[in-house]
């Protein structure tokens, strides 16, 4: 613009000299005509030029200023692109915001439904980890079952007095915990499959619901781009409407130049027809000059003009070149925004639909391991209680020859060591008569007496040591005689004392027998024969009299019925049923029971078995029936129960799930027996955690 003007006005500048010099001569002679003064002619011209410059110095000042207007308003074009561009970089960094919280939110959802994944993987582990404990606990069990068949084994010969009610009771252990098993694998698998079939619903939800989020956020994308594009043609529209309106104060500013032209040569040209009506050929030469300073500015206002009409067609185009390129620019960014923000939410939406499927492939693998484990685990199981059946079968036969045999040793056995021990004795009681003089026709009579006497106070449990002394030392005496040591001479008679000793024997056995006979028809004595056994058999039963027992150190651990005395040395039972039911080698505390017998004898065989105890009242005499030994069907049948009691443990999820009212209703048993059993199941439970 600076080099068009230079040169426009140097033109001016070199034009108006020309003038000036080549007007000079030419101009000479014409006003001689006219009788004017010369100096009046010269004023007028010189009157004439200086209007031209100052016409010709106020075009160019309004020239000047219409092209400083031209470039304030292409100034302002610039700032107001310069606003365009702002706006539509702010459009852009707000779609831009939406496109990257749009995409956080996405990650936020993808994020939660791998979450929701991870939980339902958790809690498959949780059921793999069940599932393995249930094994631990099969295994456990079969572990116990065969160390308790081994233990059956070993000490079958030993005690088989209730091997067949016992075995018919573990067979229903055996099938109670095998139903118990499958039902339970079948709940595992049921709940497996069921936990299978939810995820996979989960999973279809998921990717529908990330379905309808990448549809919802697609049409958020294409709402932001229409608005966008709309904003866009709004702030092209608007850049167009303030172009127009400036095309049109442009025009009006050329409108107003060419009337301010037309006025001020009207101006000058009524001066210069004045000046020629008041010099007509004085001032010819000064009309054509005038004329000709007239059309010099003419041509340099129509210069100016065109300058100033080309600086605006510049600006305008400038303007016009920013707003397209500006357009331009908006579209490209939303388009690229909207283009990325799609592409992005497509990856999202496949990444989704990829990971949803491979999860829920996953989950259906799992389950189906899950499945195949479970069948596996099952069928071992199976397989190993059907090898326990076996083993329990065979057991069954070996105790039942073994019961055969001992029942045979059980009977004839004691009858033949009596028989035996009889003829042993009463021969030496019948030698032991005959030495003392009596015939043998009734020397017979003397062994007969003792072994009689001896045989009733074994079974009346009266005058024992009495009889077993007598017996030996008849048989001692003879066979001292018979050596010639003791009661006999040199010559192997006997001598008087040892007549009158053996003849004094038949009068005390009569006492004795007399005594004990008398005692049992007067009922002085509450020990009989079967005082050991009640009436329901031997153990079995109810305690029907008043029972005194001691107490051990575990005062709380007492099953109800039992109260502490104030002394804290006895406490008494009234009708304590399923008393028997304590066994030795439980984990709850040991109670003996004592039968409170009038005798002499019993007492301090209570006080003796009192002393050899450790703590004050914990020794305890035990019922004839409870001093057996646990047999191994007793080890089996306390086995079920507590593999009973664990399983429900292990079902309900802790130890302290199963209380002393479940125990008795799973078991069957008393309260005292349940309480037991149940304190085992929770230390083993505790210890396999």
């Amino acid at each position: 613009m600076a080099t068009r003007r230079t040169p426009a006005r140097r033109s001016a500048g070199t034009k108006t000299t020309t003038t000036m010099t080549t007007a000079a001569p030419e101009a000479v002679p014409a006003p001689r005509e006219p009788e004017l003064d010369q100096a009046a002619a010269s004023t007028l011209v010189e009157a004439a030029q200086a209007e031209a410059e100052q016409l010709r110095a106020t075009a160019q000042a309004e020239a000047e200023q219409l092209l400083e207007a031209a470039r304030q308003r292409v100034a302002d074009a610039e700032q107001h692109a310069e606003q365009i561009q702002a706006q539509a970089d702010a459009v852009l960094a707000g779609a831009e915001q939406q496109a990257a919280e749009r995409s956080a939110e996405l990650e936020e959802r993808l994020q939660a439904a791998r979450d929701e994944l991870a939980d339902a993987v958790k809690q498959r582990t949780a059921t793999e980890q069940s599932v393995a404990r249930l094994q631990r606990l099969t295994e456990q069990q079969l572990q116990g079952a065969e160390q308790t068949v081994a233990r059956a084994r070993a000490i079958a010969e030993a005690d088989l007095a209730a091997a067949e009610q016992t075995v018919a009771h573990r067979r229903e252990v055996a099938a109670k915990l095998h139903g118990e098993a499958q039902a339970e694998a079948g709940r595992i698998v049921a709940a497996g499959r069921e936990r299978a079939q939810q995820l996979i619903a989960e999973a279809e939800l998921a990717k529908k619901q990330a379905e309808a989020e990448a549809a919802a956020s697609t049409a958020h994308a294409e709402q932001l781009v229409a608005d966008a594009r709309q904003r866009a043609e709004e702030l092209v529209a608007a850049a167009e409407q303030d172009a127009t309106a400036r095309r049109e104060l442009a025009a009006k500013a050329r409108e107003e130049g060419r009337a301010d032209a037309e006025a001020l040569r009207e101006q000058a040209r009524a001066q210069v027809e004045a000046a020629a009506e008041e010099a007509a050929q004085l001032l010819d030469e000064a009309r054509e000059r005038a004329d000709g300073i007239a059309a010099q500015a003419e041509v340099e206002a129509d210069q100016l003009r065109q300058e100033a009409a080309e600086l605006l067609a510049g600006a305008e185009a400038q303007a016009t070149d920013a707003v397209a390129e500006v357009r331009a620019m908006a579209e490209a960014k939303a388009s690229g925004e909207i283009a990325k923000a799609e592409t992005e939410a497509a990856q999202l939406l496949v990444a989704a639909k990829d990971e949803a499927f491979q999860l829920v492939a996953a989950a259906e693998g799992r389950a189906r391991g899950l499945d195949l484990a479970s069948g596996r685990q099952q069928e071992a199981a199976e397989q190993r209680l059907a090898a326990i059946r076996r083993e329990a079968e065979r057991a069954e036969a070996l105790v039942a020859k073994a019961r055969v045999r001992q029942k045979f040793v059980d009977l004839w056995g004691p009858r033949v060591a009596l028989g035996a021990t009889i003829v042993l004795t009463a021969s030496g009681e019948f030698a032991l008569a005959r030495l003392s003089g009596w015939p043998a026709g009734i020397a017979w009579a003397l062994p007969l007496s003792i072994d009689v006497y001896v045989v009733q106070s074994f079974r009346r449990h009266r005058d024992v040591l009495g009889a077993i002394v007598l017996m030996v030392a008849a048989n001692a005496v003879y066979h001292l005689a018979n050596a010639g040591l003791f009661g006999v001479d040199v010559h192997g008679h006997p001598k008087w004392w040892l007549i009158v000793t053996v003849a004094a024997i038949a009068p005390w056995v009569m006492w004795r027998l007399h005594h004990i006979t008398q005692e049992d028809e007067d009922g002085s004595d509450e020990a009989g024969p079967d005082a050991g056994e009640s009436e329901t058999g031997e153990g079995e039963g109810e305690i029907d009299g008043p029972l005194y027992v001691g107490l051990t150190d575990g005062l709380a651990a007492l099953p109800a019925g039992l109260t502490a005395d104030v002394n804290g040395t006895r406490d008494r039972v009234e009708t304590w049923p399923g008393l028997h039911e304590t066994e030795a080698g439980e984990t709850a505390p040991v109670m003996r029971l004592v039968e409170t017998g009038d005798g002499e004898r019993e007492t301090r065989r209570s006080e003796r078995e009192t002393d050899a105890e450790t703590g004050p009242g914990a020794a305890l005499v035990k019922r004839t029936g409870e001093t057996r030994r646990r047999s191994a069907t007793q080890e089996l049948e306390i086995e079920g129960e507590v593999t009973a009691l664990l399983s429900l443990m292990y079902r309900r999820g802790d130890k302290d799930a199963v209380s002393l009212d479940d125990a008795m209703k799973v078991i069957g048993k008393s309260r005292a027996t349940a309480g037991r059993r149940l304190e085992t199941a929770r230390g083993r439970f505790k210890q396999t955690g």
